[in-house]
């Protein structure tokens, strides 16, 4: 009983850090870490090699921060968290039932993060009505500051990696089907508050983790594969009849939504401003043609960031940031290959549409300067994915029928 209640407390800790509750989350996940490691201090913590390279960018980032800038504990503070959310998330999951604790866990973020982008969505629908009409600047829940939608976005980036796993492998028997319908719930307003945004990321990525683990499953599935593609043509088939119909106002909202204004405007606005697409792949090109003037960092070039996680990494703190945190992102997919390998298939599909949401979003924004909540979500997610790499368990996903 007691083991029960601390998990709970746990969870609750859990989804509050990642729901940043009164803009403290960095802190109320350090504490929750502290409390799991201090309680669940049986067992050796074997570190592995993303355990390590965790280590090294955590050393680096917190040297770097004392030195480049004046002193700001909540600032030096988010490495250290990161550290220690990595170790809890090593902790949290048991080798013999990983799979569950990994989606337990993962849900819990996911939804801590969502709610906290729903209620940021319910505000500004209150300011602003239905129609943002290409409103970038937001307003936010615990901030007093108002935010760029890309903050927002990345608040919907770890449940849009559940989508697949949502509509294929959760379990939707009694005791799950309200969780289901939570979560789906969630999924589809967080896809409506990105298009009301003219946030292009969230619904491209849902489209992308789609296509991509559908692509995996048939494969997988083999003798299966027919029956699947037809259940998925008639979904298909079923979602654009009901979009020619205007089923709900379905077309009329998209046809009228900012998203799509925004994306039959690239042709203009590739012509001005720092953050068109074009602006954008310049930019990235730029560094690359230039990477020689960043091996010390500090915005050599003027640019205050880089619409890339890595080379804005590599923008303000040179080498000494670049290397650990590259070689960290690298280690961590051999890790979730070798993860994915090992679990059962909704498990597996839940930890590849994570990764494509993740990576992606690493991809294309800022992540230090743009979400840095996110570097915990990832730091959790790699700490329950590296036991369950090193599980004694022998499965293989593409070996299952």
């Amino acid at each position: 009983m007691k083991a029960k209640r601390r998990s709970i407390i746990f969870e609750i800790l859990i989804f509050l850090g990642f729901f940043d509750f009164l803009g403290r989350g960095t802190w109320i996940l350090a504490l929750a870490a502290l409390l799991l490691l201090l309680i669940e201090n049986k067992g050796q913590i074997i570190i592995s090699s993303v355990g390590g390279w965790m280590l090294v960018f955590t050393l680096a980032y917190t040297f770097w921060f004392l030195g480049a800038e004046v002193f700001n504990i909540r600032g030096a503070i988010l490495p250290i968290t990161g550290l220690l959310i990595f170790f809890a998330g090593k902790k949290c999951v048991q080798t013999q039932d990983d799979g569950v604790d990994f989606q337990r866990y993962f849900l819990i973020m996911a939804l801590g993060a969502a709610c906290y982008g729903l209620i940021n969505m319910l505000l500004n629908i209150l300011s602003y009505g239905w129609n943002f009409n290409d409103v970038r600047i937001l307003k936010d829940l615990w901030s007093t500051q108002d935010t760029l939608a890309t903050g927002q976005s990345a608040l919907f980036v770890p449940l849009i990696g559940m989508i697949y796993y949502m509509l294929v492998y959760f379990n939707k028997d009694k005791s799950k089907s309200v969780k289901w319908i939570v979560y789906l719930t969630a999924i589809v307003l967080g896809i409506i508050y990105n298009i009301m945004t003219a946030s292009r990321y969230i619904l491209f990525i849902s489209i992308l983790i789609l296509l991509l683990c559908l692509v995996i499953d048939i494969l997988i599935r083999k003798k299966a594969s027919v029956r699947f593609l037809v259940r998925a043509g008639v979904l298909i088939a079923v979602c654009v009849i009901a979009y020619n119909a205007n089923l709900f106002g379905v077309k009329s909202f998209w046809e009228n939504s900012s998203l799509l204004h925004r994306m039959n405007k690239l042709e203009s606005l590739e012509q001005s401003g720092a953050y068109t697409s074009q602006a954008r792949t310049n930019q990235i090109a730029d560094v690359l043609k230039n990477f020689h003037l960043y091996l010390w960092g500090g915005q050599p070039t003027g640019y205050p960031f880089i619409h890339n996680a890595w080379l804005s990494v590599l923008n303000y703190g040179g080498l000494l940031l670049f290397i650990p945190f590259t070689m960290l992102t690298v280690v961590s997919v051999a890790m979730a290959y070798k993860a994915v390998k090992k679990s059962e298939k909704s498990t597996a599909f839940l930890i590849i549409g994570a990764f494509i949401a993740i990576y992606g979003f690493f991809m294309i924004e800022p992540l230090f300067e743009g979400a840095k909540w996110l570097f915990l979500a990832f730091s959790f997610m790699l700490g329950m994915l590296d036991t369950i790499g090193q599980s004694k368990t022998k499965r293989n996903l593409f070996e299952q029928k």
